[in-house]
């Protein structure tokens, strides 16, 4: 439908309710109802100014499969295309879960968005309880650590599952339906908005918003046009493997060299031998450390433990720009007389005073979970790796615990679909790998795969031809599987 024909009918819409049976949930009978409403708005973009839009609020339910749930307020902007056409808008997914789409195209990804806009409207949708739209209570925990507390794997699980515990009480008794936050709820609603425009959708989902796409592709492939899905986590592999973790590691490592050497140095010191060390260390005599607690917040002191540092680690490598300082903080912990100052920024988040937890990123996650075969693999492969099991914490280790949230198995099958479909990662990702997204998306025949060496995991501007590959496909131009080259991670002085 073109751009001017739907938001006719959008004009329309925001006068009476839209009655929809698409996205009821099996079983159902009823109708849902959804009501939409308008306003004019404007998102302030960093170093750019102020931005025109369209924000919609869309009523849904908070979980499809209770027939008197409550309704919940979901919001997207809408930036309008600067030269309308034919194409279908594209709406963007972001990452964490938690992310908000508004906030990513408000700072510096920008530029991304108004590449997009052009030729089509670009949908800002910030999903369920985050940004923009509905939000339920953050809870603050009255579970924290103290200074003397190590923080080892078994303190980090018992800590995470008591505060668990307490959030569940606190949102049931603020009315909160908790099961309704899943990425089953969130891709019922992107057909909702689907339905609404009545338009097909292009969606743009990074990390986290991929795992969402994906499951949009699995539940509602009516409502997608094509898809583009950048630093891929598959249906059942919100919990990343260990082992490739390693491999992700080797392959810093051997980027590293490269570039010490381009710069006429020796190879870079091994950092899997120096990682063992550290943790070896840090097992043997735990420190304790002044530790960063917050904006205009007083220092903290925590005691380190290994898992601690793992944790760390796996926040910090997400993207080669950090990878020089982070391989320094991991040789200095593994030097003669120990230096923790990498920790200093980790430690006092990792372990704060008291646990705060979201429902959307808490919920989002422990609902889509592991299969049981994954889960055995994680297992073994952590009892080795590098990083153990602590990448995707409190994922698996809340797994028993949040059991009733869980969807089940069949919602981690991989999509089959011949929807045209761009799969964009980089070789340094350190959160996700392009092995997982080969493997997460096998089963797309209309697949193109773009593969950008040395590239992280916002890897948008890694390389300058990225976004131009990324809008012409959206356009429709035929690709082919292509690999890219970026710059190699930069060292400073060491």
């Amino acid at each position: 439908m073109p751009r001017t024909e739907y938001l006719l009918t959008l004009g329309v819409m925001t006068l009476t309710s839209i009655a929809l049976a698409a996205c009821a949930s099996p079983g159902m009978q009823s109708e849902t109802v959804y009501d939409l409403s308008q306003t004019p708005t404007s998102l302030e973009i960093r170093q750019i100014g102020s931005v025109d839009a369209t924000e919609y609020t869309l009523m849904v339910p908070e979980n499809r499969s209770v027939a008197d749930s409550r309704d919940i307020a979901l919001r997207f902007v809408v930036l309008p295309a600067l030269d309308p056409s034919d194409e279908v808008p594209v709406l963007y997914l972001a990452g964490g879960p938690g992310g908000a789409a508004t906030g990513t195209a408000q700072s510096r990804r920008w530029p991304l968005f108004d590449a997009l806009r052009q030729n089509r409207d670009v949908i800002l949708l910030d999903q369920r309880g985050t940004g923009r739209s509905e939000r339920p209570p953050v809870c603050l925990s009255s579970v924290g650590w103290a200074p003397n507390e190590i923080g080892n794997r078994a303190n980090f699980i018992a800590k995470q599952s008591a505060a668990f515990e307490e959030c569940k009480e606190f949102w049931t008794e603020a009315g909160v339906d908790q099961h309704g936050y899943t990425s089953k709820e969130s891709a019922a609603d992107i057909a909702a908005i689907s339905d609404v425009l009545d338009t097909r959708l292009a969606l743009l989902g990074i990390s986290y918003g991929t795992h969402l796409a994906l499951a949009t592709l699995n539940d509602h492939p009516a409502s997608v046009e094509r898809a583009v899905l950048v630093s891929v986590e598959g249906l059942d592999q919100t919990v990343k493997l260990p082992a490739r973790t390693d491999a992700f590691v080797a392959r810093l490592q051997s980027a590293l060299d490269e570039s010490s050497i381009a710069e006429g140095g020796a190879p870079y010191p091994d950092l899997s031998v120096a990682l063992r060390r550290a943790l070896n260390l840090i097992d043997s005599e735990p420190p304790m450390i002044e530790a960063f607690a917050g904006r205009g917040e007083p220092p903290v002191e925590r005691t380190v433990g290994a898992f601690a540092v793992q944790r760390a680690i796996s926040f910090a490598l997400s993207d080669p720009d950090r990878a020089h300082q982070t391989a320094s903080g991991i040789l200095a912990m593994a030097a003669d007389d120990p230096d923790y100052g990498f920790m200093t920024f980790f430690a006092g988040r990792l372990m704060p005073n008291q646990i705060e937890l979201r429902v959307m990123p808490t919920m989002m996650d422990l609902a889509s979970g592991l299969s049981p075969q994954r889960a055995k693999l994680v297992e073994t492969q952590a009892q080795t790796a590098l990083l153990g099991d602590s990448t995707n914490f409190p994922m698996p280790h809340l797994d028993d615990p949040a059991a009733d949230y869980r969807l089940p198995d069949s919602f981690r099958e991989d999509p089959l679909s011949d929807v045209p479909v761009l799969v964009v990662s980089g070789t340094l990702d350190g959160r996700t790998y392009p092995e997982a997204a080969l493997e997460a998306t096998r089963g797309l025949s209309a697949r193109t795969v773009i593969t950008v060496e040395n590239a992280g995991h916002n890897l948008f501007f890694d390389h300058p031809d990225v976004v131009p590959y990324i809008v012409d496909f959206l356009d429709g131009e035929p690709l082919t599987d292509t690999t890219l080259v970026a710059k190699l991670p930069e060292l400073s002085e060491r």
